[in-house]
């Protein structure tokens, strides 16, 4: 393995890929804006979290970068980044000289190789997008991943040789949603799929051969939409659990459901997952984590158990809800993450807190800026609270972009060929062959200065391909540039704001424009 990073550290060196990452006093909180603009973002909302196998340290994938913390402590040792990238799902190689983490861009997927000795880059692997498992095999021979639209992929990494992508596997759907739920077991064998179909009322999972892309078993039973899948480190039994209701545990081999949990009150799950060795399992809530102990042989009170594993704590101390964790090789410890931001460390014997990290907010943040456009990502579930979050955020000189800006934007002589290059708008709707390469994006924005138009569909700014769908509210060219002014059924996303980052002085509101071909008509949609 070290042999492997030789080699590719000397590429680097020659390539000039790889930006130091040291200083964590002043390099952290500043991204590249608009001339003169500057704002701190903090430490980024934290997307995956896992210890190094050795149990010193522990990392965590941020929209910024890749934190690494003391894991007696919770002091920050180093952040690990590349500009314009964030990060999401991470892995340690089994012998702790390999990072291995998928980067959080639109478009293609791609996963990243990092020298955790010297901090520095080995290489970038192409990947699925969406990517939801990320793990090395035992021996670190093999790394394998799952993308969230069915694609898994192996490769094998050697000392002696580049990683080699051995095994592609591709699973056909009718149509693919980003909601759906995705988990490859700890030994790549199999790859559960979690498919709503809130119509049919049919909440299934599907359990893949992650080897060969055939399907295994129809997993039935739930009847709300599932929100947490995991496997236990012998990858026999897969736990999923759903909003409101239940969690049951299935055998991966058979597809049998063995037991169902049922919560006593409504309980919505947003998180699971099995300590190392399968001592605990904990279960992550909006008031807390729930934290489960392996009973087999000891005394059971099976009225509130997840199969085996009794209920032996609660863990309240985030403000918010909880939607990852980390057990430590010798599952002492537990590390759970809230959308509070904080990162608190649990002793699983006692209960007790070791420390709390923070820092990690899912606020609004700036992805990329060109003049006073600015795109911002945001986990707000109503578009009427993004007018506000924006001030809160960015100051009162910003404010929710109109579509009247754009057009006053291009008649003053903007170039619409810099607009979408400079904020990497992609095409929303190209070649339906091709939609794997085609994010399904958008950036939202007002409407002379209304968020909403019916009920729950949304206004975005998107560019098309002719492709045009019923609900768009309005289509324009703009040299050669097609451009929509729609509404989408969904929650979330990024949003398209305006104005001066951090300027305390109140935003103008939008110009009214007279009408003319770059208008938009006050179109109606369908009921």
């Amino acid at each position: 393995m070290k042999k492997l990073i030789l080699f590719y550290v000397a590429f680097l060196l020659v390539s000039n890929l790889f930006v130091s990452n040291r200083s964590l006093a002043d390099d952290y909180t500043q991204r590249h804006l608009s001339a003169g603009a500057k704002m701190k973002l903090g430490k980024g909302a934290a997307s995956d979290i896992t210890f190094t196998p050795d149990g010193t340290q522990f990392a965590v994938t941020t929209s910024i970068g890749i934190w690494i913390y003391d894991a007696k402590t919770g002091a920050e040792i180093t952040v690990l980044k590349q500009p314009g990238r964030g990060y999401g799902k991470i892995a340690f190689s089994p012998d702790g000289s390999v990072l291995a983490c998928a980067t959080g861009s639109n478009g293609r997927g791609e996963v990243q190789l990092w020298d955790t000795a010297a901090d520095e880059l080995i290489t970038t692997l192409p990947a699925p997008t969406g990517i939801s498992s990320l793990l090395f095999s035992e021996d670190g021979t093999k790394l394998a991943c799952a993308g969230s639209f069915g694609r898994v992929h192996v490769w094998e990494i050697s000392p002696e040789t580049p990683p080699m992508l051995v095994t592609v596997i591709r699973l056909y759907f009718e149509s693919w949603s980003d909601l759906w739920l995705t988990e490859l077991s700890p030994d790549g064998r199999f790859l559960a799929i979690a498919i709503p179909n809130w119509r049919d009322k049919d909440f299934s999972i599907q359990l893949w051969d992650g080897k060969t892309g055939e399907l295994w078993h129809t997993l039935k039973g739930h009847t709300r939409s599932v929100t947490a899948l995991t496997f236990s480190p012998d990858s026999k039994t897969l736990v999923s659990a759903d909003e409101y209701e239940t969690i049951r545990v299935w055998d991966t081999e058979s597809g049998n459901l063995q037991s169902t949990m049922r919560w006593r009150e409504r309980t919505s799950t947003h998180a699971l997952a099995f300590s190392p060795k399968g001592r605990f399992l904990s279960s992550g809530h909006d008031d807390g984590v729930h934290l489960w102990h392996y009973t087999v042989g000891e005394v059971q009170h099976w009225d509130y158990a997840i199969g085996d594993y009794q209920n032996i704590m609660d863990l309240k101390a985030h403000k918010d809800s909880v939607y990852r964790f980390a057990f430590s090789p010798d599952e002492l410890t537990l590390l759970t993450v809230s959308k509070d931001g904080t990162i608190i460390a649990w002793d699983t014997t006692t209960g007790t807190q070791r420390f709390t990290c923070k820092g990690h907010q899912q606020g609004l943040q700036v992805l990329v800026s060109y003049q006073k456009f600015h795109v911002v990502a945001h986990n707000l579930d109503e578009t009427g609270d993004l007018k506000t979050e924006c001030k809160v955020h960015f100051g009162e000189g910003v404010r929710l972009a109109d579509w009247n800006d754009i057009l006053t934007y291009y008649r003053e002589g903007g170039s619409m060929a810099d607009f979408i290059t400079e904020l990497k708008i992609p095409l929303e709707y190209g070649n339906p062959g091709n939609m794997e390469a085609i994010p399904n994006t958008g950036y939202r924005i007002s409407r002379n200065g209304e968020l909403r138009w019916r009920e729950n569909r949304h206004y975005f700014f998107a560019r098309h391909d002719h492709v045009k769908r019923a609900d768009f509210l309005a289509h324009d060219n703009i040299d050669d540039y097609l451009l929509s002014l729609g509404s989408w059924f969904g929650k979330g996303g990024f949003a398209l704001c305006y104005g001066d980052l951090n300027s305390t002085e109140p935003s103008l509101e939008s110009p009214e424009l007279p009408g003319g071909l770059l208008s938009p008509p006050e179109s109606e949609l369908p009921d």
